[in-house]
């Protein structure tokens, strides 16, 4: 995390970490959501995990 990191690249850094906390135990759930707020807006994401 960088502090002048635009939306895209913040909610990038965001996923991978979600993926591999998700990836490292199967009973974290499979996925999850991201909630990107700016001073515009919020943006609601949906990030999908395995499914094994």
């Amino acid at each position: 995390y960088k502090p002048s990191m635009e939306p895209e690249e913040l909610f990038e850094t965001i996923s991978q970490a979600l993926q591999a906390s998700v990836d490292r135990d199967c009973l974290s759930g499979w996925g999850g959501y991201v909630l990107l707020v700016t001073p515009t807006e919020v943006q609601e994401r949906v990030i999908k995990g395995r499914m094994d």
